[in-house]
């Protein structure tokens, strides 16, 4: 009788110890491709044109690029430690506005990568 419970007490730590293995491994590569060290680049002119502006843009004061609106709040220091600002882009093509976070990648300002992209969030 005490065989056979130790015997079961060891078949459930060894499934335990081996979900959690595999937890660890699915989290460590979800945390890879979260974390890019390389800006998104800019998806059209209007935006390749704000990445040249980011740096003197007053915060809380919107601007147009073409037919789009654009509005930067104020700088700040994200977890990676770069000078980050979030950008509100409004075109009055499309009835949503976007959110983008553009960053400074060691002097080149650039788009973050998006951590919760549209697709994922329908």
């Amino acid at each position: 009788m005490m065989k056979t419970y130790i015997y079961c007490l060891l078949i459930l730590l060894n499934i335990l110890f081996a979900s959690c293995a595999a937890r660890h491994g699915a989290s460590s590569q979800l945390d890879n491709s979260l974390t890019a060290d390389v800006p998104v680049l800019p998806q059209n002119s209007s935006e390749k044109e704000l990445l040249q502006k980011i740096p003197s843009a007053k915060a809380g004061k919107s601007f147009k690029i073409g037919g789009a609106t654009f509005l930067v709040t104020n700088a700040y220091f994200a977890a990676s430690g770069r000078e980050c600002k979030s950008v509100q882009i409004t075109n009055p093509e499309t009835p949503d506005s976007v959110l983008k976070i553009a960053c400074n990648f060691d002097g080149t300002w650039g788009y973050a990568p998006d951590v919760f992209p549209k697709s994922t969030l329908q």
